[in-house]
């Protein structure tokens, strides 16, 4: 039995440091997003949009992650798992950014548009390269469970960890002074 040949944009790496780094990779990804969800709605109502065109704007991420998921599952497999990556976590943080200082809804949902981008182009890549380092280093009947489990584990850690540390900032800093240190850009 021959190994499966390994992926163009990465050298090859031991199973345990293949599943270290996918594990990682899956937490991090995941983390952000489990401090902005306790807020969003909040954010939004409080830069003056009504409760109906929060939906509409929520539901913006969710169309973009439908509308990319394919498109972008190939990408990763022309430009390299970890490239497509890299544009995914670009694209989460310039979204995050712009959801945390806009100020106007055209902002806001870009803000949004962004984040479902980057969702779409990190929704497989990480589970990919994995796969591909695993059967690299141990032929097609490498052990793939033990690692995808581990990563998902991850992030739903992650996202969990993440989401009750994003409900507490906000009451953190009640009272800082930060919205009016900041002009009311940035919200407690």
């Amino acid at each position: 039995m021959t190994a499966a040949p390994a992926p163009a944009d990465a050298h090859i790496l031991d199973p345990e440091t293949a599943r270290r780094r996918y594990v990682t990779v899956s937490a991090l990804f995941w983390f952000p997003i489990g401090l902005y969800v306790p807020s969003l709605v909040l954010i939004l109502g409080e830069r003056g949009l009504a409760l109906a065109a929060v939906a509409a704007v929520l539901s913006s991420q969710g169309l973009t992650v439908a509308l990319l998921e394919l498109p972008t599952g190939g990408l990763s497999d022309v430009l390299g798992r970890r490239a497509v990556l890299a544009a995914g976590g670009v694209l989460s943080f310039a979204g995050l950014l712009l959801l945390a200082l806009g100020t106007v809804p055209w902002v806001l949902i870009t803000g949004i548009v962004l984040m479902g981008a980057s969702r779409a182009l990190a929704s497989g890549p990480a589970e990919a390269w994995y796969v591909d380092m695993a059967q690299a280093h141990s032929g097609p009947e490498a052990e793939l469970r033990t690692g995808l489990s581990r990563g998902s584990s991850a992030m739903g850690a992650s996202l969990a960890v993440a989401t009750l540390l994003g409900g507490l900032l906000p009451w953190l800093f009640a009272g800082s002074g930060l919205a009016e240190a900041t002009g009311g850009l940035i919200l407690p």
